[in-house]
């Protein structure tokens, strides 16, 4: 027979999980009820905002490629071929803006991260092979020292035989290694264009040279180039 302090505990013991069951209830119903509705108009408000600003951003961004397409067509080919035509190489607007025509020497080769975004086969070993063929080229004229190095770390200009040592030291402790080169596309511009203009060979199919004129604005009161 149990006593009646344990018949008291039992009982409130009782009432505790019928009292937490209708709580529960409560909740369940509530959760199903008002604050689902809101919560779902919530969910689709979001989701017209996502997909407002979604056609926006695609929006934007192909009004943006026009503009870039537009602003490349006058400023690399339009404008100077009419300023060309009337023998002129440079002119001041009302507004004090400049406006005048350089020449331009442009010239590439195959960066780490273009060869490793090429999913075609064959065109990646293209593009390696191209890249393996300008290194050469510039190292067997002198320019080796353009070349960076990169191991997990920036190495500085002319540092292949400090990455090479630094590679096979890893490689001996069984350490993966990886290592991208690359020139600067400025630096190799550079580089072939005091070439051409000291009339020295380049190759420019290799380089994928373009050499044009290209417009520049200079607005006054401002040193930035447009």
């Amino acid at each position: 027979m149990k006593k009646p302090k344990a018949k008291a505990k039992a009982k409130a013991k009782q009432q505790q999980k019928e009292k937490s069951q209708l709580d529960f209830g409560a909740d369940s119903r509530q959760s199903s009820g008002q604050s689902n509705i809101q919560d779902l108009e919530q969910v689709s408000e979001l989701a017209n905002q996502l997909y407002n600003y979604t056609t926006l951003l695609q929006d934007t961004e192909a009004r943006l490629s026009d503009l870039k397409a537009k602003v490349h067509r006058i400023k690399m080919e339009e404008l100077p071929a009419l300023m060309d035509e009337l023998n002129i190489s440079e002119f001041k607007m009302k507004d004090g803006s400049k406006v005048k025509v350089k020449p331009l020497i442009m010239a590439s080769i195959p960066s780490a991260g273009a060869i490793e975004k090429e999913r075609d086969p064959a065109a990646r070993n293209s593009l390696e092979l191209r890249q393996s063929r300008c290194f050469s080229y510039l190292r067997k004229n002198g320019a080796g020292a353009l070349i960076k190095t990169l191991l997990e770390a920036r190495f500085g200009k002319d540092s292949e035989k400090v990455a090479e040592k630094a590679i096979a030291a890893l490689r001996k402790l069984k350490v993966p290694a990886e290592v991208s080169k690359s020139v600067h596309p400025q630096t190799l511009n550079a580089w072939v264009r005091e070439r051409i203009e000291a009339g020295k060979p380049v190759d420019m199919d290799l380089f994928k040279v373009f050499s044009g004129q290209v417009a520049e604005i200079t607005t006054p009161n401002l040193e930035k180039v447009l």
